[in-house]
């Protein structure tokens, strides 16, 4: 039971590390598509037509949502720690076993909810405008509800170490 729990960590991790190198390309992307758009409307008076609009579309959740459980684990989200700091050591685990859960409980539903409106999308084939054409945005509505469930296991993760320490503890 240990190892393939240890197997399961470990795919996870790598799961993570490999949104971040999504997540990485995307932005390089981004940089790539305003600097040569930056460079023909300073140079040739001219733009690249929709950008705007596939930036903000496609490659705006690719930067955001596949890196979203990592930068949880690595504790880049804001968290009330500053607040409840003075309060005494059962008071923030208590205070802290209670928030982790209501992430999970938020995870969960918003998870399921953009699941929903990724699959309300695809029956209804949402597509958007951009330079003269139009392109399907239901593709890209997939990445939200899976950053999210990403984001989930990583609390369940989260709870399952603290339950491994204070087990340890007593």
């Amino acid at each position: 039971m240990e190892g393939n729990s240890a197997i399961l960590t470990k795919s996870f991790n790598r799961l993570k590390v490999g949104g971040l190198a999504v997540s990485g390309i995307a932005v390089l992307i981004i940089m790539g598509i305003i600097v040569v758009d930056v460079t023909l409307r300073n140079l040739f008076n001219s733009s690249i037509s929709g950008n705007y609009e596939i930036i903000q579309k496609y490659f705006m959740p690719l930067a955001i949502f596949p890196a979203m459980a990592l930068t949880y684990s690595s504790g880049l989200m804001p968290r009330l720690g500053m607040f409840v700091e003075k309060l005494s050591a059962k008071s923030q685990n208590v205070i802290h076993v209670i928030l982790t859960f209501i992430d999970l409980f938020v995870m969960v539903l918003v998870t399921i909810y953009t699941w929903n409106y990724a699959m309300q999308a695809l029956a209804e084939k949402i597509t958007f405008p951009a330079g003269g054409g139009m392109y399907p945005l239901y593709p890209i509505l997939f990445l939200v509800p899976i950053g999210y469930a990403m984001l989930g296991v990583e609390i369940i993760y989260k709870i399952i170490e603290a339950l491994k320490k204070h087990k340890s503890i007593t």
